[in-house]
């Protein structure tokens, strides 16, 4: 099974979230789908931080490249 993307796992985490707030739900059901919701959170977090860390080194190059290209530029 592939994994889902992000938007996928965003998606079953709002389907949690607002299947949470059924009031017929039964304390186990409650339970689980509060359960699934912190590990589907979770998911999400995990793959925001991988991308916050992978925009971050994307910037040090690019301030890299600038640095290295105005060097060139002022010689």
């Amino acid at each position: 099974m592939s994994e889902l993307t992000f938007e996928q796992k965003l998606q079953k985490l709002e389907t949690l979230v607002a299947k949470s707030k059924d009031s017929n739900l039964t304390l186990n059901e409650s339970l689980n789908t509060f359960s699934e919701a912190i590990n589907a959170a979770s998911e999400c977090i995990t793959e925001l931080e991988a991308k916050k860390t992978e925009l971050y080194n994307l910037k040090i190059e690019m301030d890299n490249l600038t640095k290295s290209e105005e060097k060139d530029d002022s010689q």
